[in-house]
């Protein structure tokens, strides 16, 4: 059975699941893919909300298996949380 419905992550989720050596090189792929015509014209949306703003980016590869990313990230500036990490300033995580 293949699952359905949307998973979303918190950010130390995404952190836990490769390390450092691992992200660059799969960004090191993608890059290839890119220059190499395998990947899905990227896209990006900026969409002007009631005090914020949205910005989409969009973007997968062809092969070796077909792949899809979507970032969304909605900014309420008047909506500031505190500060959870003082060694980050400006900086929260999940």
């Amino acid at each position: 059975m293949k699952p359905s419905g949307t998973l979303f992550l918190r950010r130390s989720e995404v952190a836990a699941l490769a390390d450092f050596p691992a992200y660059t090189a799969a960004v090191e792929g993608a890059f290839r893919a890119h220059a190499e015509g395998r990947s899905l014209h990227p896209q990006l949306m900026h969409v002007d909300a009631i005090d914020g703003e949205f910005h989409v980016k969009a973007g997968g590869l062809r092969e070796p298996a077909p792949r899809f990313g979507i970032k969304i990230n909605g900014s309420f500036f008047q909506n500031r949380a505190p500060l959870r990490h003082a060694q980050h300033p400006g900086r929260n995580s999940a």
